[in-house]
């Protein structure tokens, strides 16, 4: 399996929906997923980006953030 269908899979968007969310077509999916071509860098900030939002934050992460908005430390 390729990481790019790892990631869709884990974030459980078909082709289509990875496709609107990353502003490509459905066929440029399928073609990052088989490695027929390699997606762009604005796609690959993208993907992180969205995998980033869906990431649970471990309790580290979250102090981080609370200390660096200004929240009790």
């Amino acid at each position: 399996m390729s990481e790019i269908k790892a990631i869709r899979d884990s974030l459980g968007l078909t082709q289509a929906q990875l496709a609107v969310k990353l502003g490509v077509t459905q066929s440029s999916v399928s073609r990052f997923e088989t490695g027929e071509i390699i997606p762009d860098r604005r796609t690959i900030l993208a993907m992180q980006a969205l995998q980033a939002s869906t990431a649970p934050a471990s309790d580290g992460e979250q102090l981080a953030s609370t200390e660096e908005a200004g929240g009790p430390s």
